[in-house]
């Protein structure tokens, strides 16, 4: 085979492959929109100590620093719980806890050891009189697999899209 002919069958191939890859518009296009999608990740804050303080440097999440955490993120969050020991695990606010400000999930049923009955406990005997248990004040919470207990005040709902399950 000369190589003049090698090189035109080369060409032809070069564009019989190009023309497949142009039948197929659509690829290229849905590459182009994937791109252009918004993507919104939720954000899990995991809860690993009884103790009531915010501490970035102790290595350690409270429910306090985990609900400031979220309140400082934007888009939809969850707070998990992976305490140590054994149950019941029982959380007591110094004082009254952030005001929850956007779409949060905290979910006690994550505590390993759950097994239907809740078994973290917050517990507001410590908090001060008339502290509310939990202030939902925007966005779309749940809150579940918790005992709220000892509070002065109540468990305050600002917006009824709000779920408790206890």
């Amino acid at each position: 085979m000369r190589i003049s002919d090698w090189l035109r069958q080369l060409r032809r191939q070069s564009k019989q492959q190009r023309s497949r890859r142009d039948q197929v518009p659509n690829a290229n296009v849905a590459k182009q929109i994937e791109q252009l999608e918004a993507r919104t990740l939720l954000t899990v804050f995991v809860v690993d100590s009884t103790a009531d303080d915010i501490d970035a440097n102790d290595g350690e999440t409270t429910l306090r620093e985990a609900i400031t955490n979220a309140n400082l993120n934007a888009g939809a969050d969850s707070i998990h719980f992976d305490l140590p020991g054994n149950a019941p695990f029982t959380i007591q606010p110094t004082s009254a806890l952030p005001i929850i400000s956007g779409d949060l999930t905290i979910d006690g049923t994550t505590q390993s050891g759950f097994n239907g009955a809740p078994i973290v406990e917050l517990d507001g005997s410590n908090a001060g009189g008339g502290t509310d248990g939990l202030d939902l004040a925007n966005g779309n919470s749940t809150v579940r697999g918790l005992v709220i207990n000892r509070f002065g005040g109540d468990a305050r709902l600002a917006r009824f899209r709000s779920r408790w399950h206890f």
